[in-house]
């Protein structure tokens, strides 16, 4: 799933008064008259640069403690209240991932109600997310819209529901369109959803309400040529005339590592993704953007060239694990992981996210040379990426370097530590101090080394041990020899699973000094590695 959303206008008019009584009436009917007219989608103060979602599954309780806990760092919420049920009903409040029972409200049920006076009572502003992710109903909203006349009822509901809700405004959430419909079908869907968001920006705008939008970050920024690319690739939604009618833009910027191990939401890539969205908006319009800002990590199967599952020690060839090849986890439930294997994840200051590898016993199965499957336990390598607090750091960056209009978080639950703290800058209009650095993981790693004589005699043999602190296991050691100024590798090992590797050596029968080294491959859990340098004098 994937989330974003709102804003906040404010028209303040003074009349200056003037004997010319006359004049007075003037002023007044070009006053009344002005009134009259649309109100014009406008972006938010930074009080509501900070953003998210909450899940329809939270109670009331949750969503409100999370909020008194940003410290008023949090300016506004959109929580999964609606969704598309089919051409019957184009809109349902949600209960249990299904339509509510028929009720006297429904468009609200008790807990959506609590959670929203608790959220506004504190000064936030409350969105109500209208979803479209039911795969099994591809390109059935499109068809809806296909008609003018649907598309204004289907506009008035939604204003009638936003206002009978007592909700500040309505996210659109309707991701079918981009993931489950085909590009077959882009063309004929982006007028009929520009024309939609047109009549439901003016509808809702009438009313003093807000419109926000969440829509895919795309997969490529800027085209071949430097242009950019319009909807990120995704171009059923036509960025530019979104964001000239609605409150809010925003964009799901993780989700970019989905079947493979790697970064969620990589800093560079969402820093292009923003820069190409303020050039197809426009200065006008940027301030409307919202980045997406993921509190949420996937452990993923590390795999091989062949694309084949990494085991560690002994396995059968193809081998498969019994188990889904990218399991989603918190940022907390990461760090449980990282530290029941003695690790601490590292964090990448290129990628912006905290990571680990980590090896693991798993049932899985193969084929037999006879053709039968058998099962079988194998130990195996995984790779975990997740967003923290030095995410949201990196998203006050861009934030602040683009003048657009905020994050959008992405579980608001999942939220750790000092989440919000990171973000206060932001929401306070103050600079962004940097991100962590990523020496601090890595300090944490250590490769010790020590040799079982000092004196050895030439000619005989001598042992160097090698320790990998925190222990990790499967990780490719060098034994390097100093040669004439310069460090030449003489032979590998693999650390075991408490972290450690060997070196037998045969010594030449002359004597001689030696100066040796461990060095340790990169993993993402650490950069390459250093030992203290051992210095041997054969005799």
């Amino acid at each position: 799933m994937l989330k974003i959303a709102s804003v906040e206008w404010e028209d303040v008019v003074s009349v200056r008064k003037t004997k010319a009584h006359g004049l007075l009436w003037v002023i007044l009917g070009a006053l009344i008259a002005g009134l009259m007219l649309p109100q014009v989608a406008t972006a938010a103060d930074r009080s509501r640069s900070v953003s998210g979602w909450f899940g329809y599954w939270h109670d009331a309780a949750k969503m409100i403690d999370v909020a008194q806990n940003s410290g008023g760092v949090l300016g506004e919420v959109n929580i999964f209240w609606w969704h598309w049920a089919g051409t019957e009903r184009p809109i349902c409040t949600t209960a249990s991932g299904r339509c509510q029972s028929d009720t006297a409200t429904p468009w609200t049920n008790a807990k959506f109600d609590a959670a929203r006076k608790g959220l506004q009572d504190q000064g936030i502003l409350v969105f109500a997310t209208h979803t479209d992710l039911d795969s099994s109903r591809r390109r059935e909203l499109s068809d809806y819209l296909a008609k003018g006349s649907r598309r204004q009822a289907f506009a008035e509901q939604l204003t009638d529901w936003v206002v009978k809700a007592g909700v500040d405004g309505i996210d659109l959430d309707w991701e079918n369109f981009a993931f489950n419909d085909g590009s077959e079908t882009w063309n004929r869907t982006r007028p009929r959803l520009n024309d939609m968001i047109q009549r439901l920006g003016a509808s809702l705008r009438a009313q003093g309400k807000l419109l926000s939008i969440t829509v895919p970050g795309g997969y490529q920024p800027f085209n071949a040529d430097g242009t950019p690319n319009p909807g990120g690739g995704y171009n059923v939604f036509d960025w530019p005339t979104l964001a000239a009618n609605v409150d809010r833009l925003r964009l799901m910027t993780y989700d970019y590592s989905w079947s493979r191990p790697g970064p969620i939401g990589p800093h560079p890539w969402v820093r292009e993704v923003a820069r190409s969205a303020v050039a197809q908006v426009g200065a006008a319009q940027k301030g409307k953007i919202y980045v997406g800002l993921h509190q949420y990590g996937k452990a993923w199967y590390q795999r091989d060239a062949q694309d084949d599952v990494v085991t560690v020690g002994n396995c059968p060839n193809k081998w498969t694990p019994n188990d889904r090849d990218a399991t989603a986890l918190t940022p907390t439930r990461a760090r449980e992981v990282a530290a029941a294997y003695g690790i601490e994840p590292r964090f990448d200051a290129t990628q912006r996210e905290y990571t680990f590898d980590y090896a693991k016993s798993q049932a899985g199965s193969y084929v037999d040379s006879n053709g039968n499957r058998r099962n079988k336990t194998c130990k195996v390598r995984k790779q975990v990426w997740f967003g923290g607090e030095g995410t949201a750091a990196s998203r006050t960056e861009i934030v602040q370097e683009f003048g657009i209009g905020g994050v959008a978080t992405w579980e608001l639950t999942s939220v750790e530590g000092n989440f919000f703290q990171a973000l206060a800058p932001l929401a306070n209009g103050n600079p962004v101090p940097q991100a962590p650095p990523a020496a601090e993981a890595e300090k944490s790693f250590t490769l010790k080394a020590k040799t079982n004589k000092k004196r050895p005699a030439a000619g005989g043999k001598m042992l160097i041990k090698g320790k990998l602190r925190p222990k990790e296991e499967g990780t490719t050691v060098k034994r390097q020899l100093r040669i004439k100024g310069k460090w030449r590798t003489k032979e590998k090992a693999t650390t075991s699973a408490k972290g450690r590797v060997k070196f037998r050596i045969s010594l030449p029968s002359q004597p001689r000094k030696y100066k040796f080294r461990l060095k340790s491959k990169r993993t993402s859990n650490h950069g390459k590695l250093l030992s203290p340098v051992m210095r041997v004098r054969s005799r």
